[in-house]
């Protein structure tokens, strides 16, 4: 018969085994499976908190203290000592179960999105823990040790069986690759794209998907969707969504090591390779800046012989290169916003909703582009859109009528017009070009400029340059920057200081979301008065990179006040 004690020491155990375990899934999931951005993240302030925090303060003293009750127990002091501390211990288990329990019903806590391996492994994991419990059970009290040492470990059994089931993965990961590689053999006619890069890979698909619908028909131009970029993606929307109508498939590309690309290009075998532009993002699972540009330039060496490659020039990476490559027998398209090249811009004229600029071709022809899109960066991705819309024999005219008809490009960048201040929302993981660019953005605004970001990740041993210099272009800019996350502040810190002195209390690091809008509405409360002498008040708040939801509510509410 299990005492009330045992019993609610039980309830704890799977509630709090059921709670971490769909949380490490979720991580493994967010990381996409892959142990070198999981061990990234884990290096970081956050992640290191996933390992030293409350729970595993209490787990890790209680597993000590029942370890000295062993030595204790055939003292006198042992009842009195082990009855005491039990009730402590479901006490603090007993809170941190309610607290889990909260979360769940609330839709706060973190799970996986459902997928065939994510239900696979949440099965394996409950299983386990199912195992576990009828093991230890019939001990009750005297197993209380073993469920706690299960708890304190859970991290690392969730890893073993993400990891061990990871040849499984892979072997049935290759029947798919190998069935969408059969698929797009036997469809010798349809043209694909492939599309990779640090940054800018999503805006220039969507700017190609919307000019050559207008060509061929909705129907027979097909993309990769939203945050589908590897290759079980790419396999699954081969096999699901091209079929003999498809005359163009869409291939957004991302890698977070060398091979990645090689082996998707394998499996599309792109007509037309684009590189949008390369930097130091995901340096830290790529281990150094020439294994990413190898990486991204596996798109080029995935053309055949008749392929085409379209290069963005203001990518200093991708120039130096391209200067290396020896294949003659491949036709290169160069695109610049700078400099010449095979399709150019110039009279580029920046506002905050709009962007115009005439663009020209060496082989012939000009158009007028005045597109509803934000940031001079907007004219980098339109280049080698239409370079590739060119290609198609879709003259540059064509291209700039269908992007002026369409609000294209504000997917990732969106600009909230309302309340004391505009708000300039980003929503894709943050890295140095785009983070320059949109500061660049900021100057269109005469009145206040504020900054929400976290430190970027991944990034290896460029972290404390790359914040640096962030920090230096941070102060130039804007009136306030308040950065969420502590890894690297002390260097986005020292840069801004470096440019200017006097920024020392501009820049802090704050979490907390009602914090944050207390700091803005203090620096924009001078705008506040001066609204009452003038209507237009032209302040602006970046939201840079992938912050807590919480406080883009938290600035959003503010707003409606």
């Amino acid at each position: 018969m299990m005492s009330s004690t045992f019993k609610l020491f039980l309830f704890c155990f799977v509630v709090l085994f059921t709670e971490k375990a769909l949380f490490w899934l979720y991580l493994w999931q967010l990381k996409n499976y892959h142990l070198k951005r999981l061990m990234a993240h884990l290096t970081t302030h956050q992640g290191k908190h996933l390992l030293l925090n409350l729970q595993n303060i209490i787990l890790a003293s209680s597993i000590l203290w029942l370890a000295l009750i062993t030595l204790l127990k055939e003292k006198d002091a042992f009842t009195t000592f082990y009855v005491f501390g039990l009730f402590i211990l479901n006490l603090a288990l007993a809170g941190l179960t309610l607290k889990a329990l909260v979360s769940f019903i609330l839709l706060k806590s973190k799970r996986p999105v459902l997928t065939k391996k994510s239900g696979l492994l949440i099965l394996t994991i409950l299983l386990l823990g199912t195992i576990f419990t009828l093991i230890f059970l019939p001990f009750q009290e005297n197993a209380i040790l073993a469920f706690l040492v299960i708890l304190f470990l859970e991290p690392i059994i969730i890893s073993a069986v993400v990891l061990a089931l990871e040849p499984l993965t892979v072997y049935k990961r290759k029947q798919i690759l190998e069935k969408a590689k059969v698929k797009r053999a036997n469809l010798p006619d349809l043209k694909v794209i492939a599309i990779t890069g640090s940054y800018g890979k999503t805006s220039v698909k969507e700017y190609i998907y919307q000019i050559l619908k207008e060509k061929f028909g909705e129907e027979a131009v097909v993309k990769t969707e939203k945050h589908i970029n590897a290759e079980i993606g790419i396999a699954q929307i081969i096999l699901n969504k091209i079929n003999k109508k498809t005359k163009v498939f869409i291939v957004e590309v991302g890698a977070y090591e060398k091979g990645k690309i090689k082996e998707v290009c394998k499996m599309v075998k792109p007509d037309i390779a684009v590189l949008t532009g390369i930097n130091n993002q995901h340096l830290s699972t790529f281990g150094s800046q020439e294994n990413i540009v190898q990486a991204k330039f596996e798109v080029i060496e995935g053309l055949n012989n008749q392929g085409v490659g379209v290069y963005n020039l203001d990518s200093p990476l991708i120039t130096n290169k391209k200067k290396l490559i020896t294949n003659n027998k491949i036709k290169t398209i160069t695109c610049s916003a700078k400099q010449e090249a095979d399709i150019m811009a110039a009279d580029i004229m920046t506002q905050k909703e709009t962007i115009s600029f005439k663009a020209f071709s060496k082989t012939g022809g000009s158009a007028q582009f005045n597109l509803r899109a934000l940031g001079k960066q907007t004219v980098e991705n339109v280049l080698l859109a239409v370079a590739v819309a060119q290609e198609l024999t879709i003259p540059l005219k064509k291209s700039a009528d269908v992007l002026a008809e369409n609000n294209i490009g504000q997917e990732a960048t969106k600009l909230i017009k309302q309340g004391l201040c505009d708000v300039l929302l980003t929503d894709y993981s943050a890295n140095l070009t785009g983070v320059l660019a949109d500061l660049e953005y900021l100057k269109l605004w005469s009145g206040k400029k504020i900054i929400i970001m976290p430190c970027l990740i991944e990034l290896g041993k460029t972290a404390k340059e790359t914040h640096f210099q962030i920090g230096e272009n941070i102060s130039k800019v804007c009136n306030l920057a308040i950065i969420t996350s502590c890894d690297y502040f002390k260097e986005l810190k020292q840069g801004a200081l470096k440019n200017n002195p006097s920024f020392e209390d501009k820049i802090i690091y704050l979490q907390n979301p009602k914090q944050i809008t207390k700091k803005i509405n203090a620096i924009l409360s001078l705008s506040k008065d001066a609204s009452s002498k003038k209507d237009n008040v032209d302040n602006v708040v970046l939201i840079e990179g992938r912050v807590n939801k919480a406080v883009i509510l938290a600035i959003e509410n503010y707003q409606k006040s």
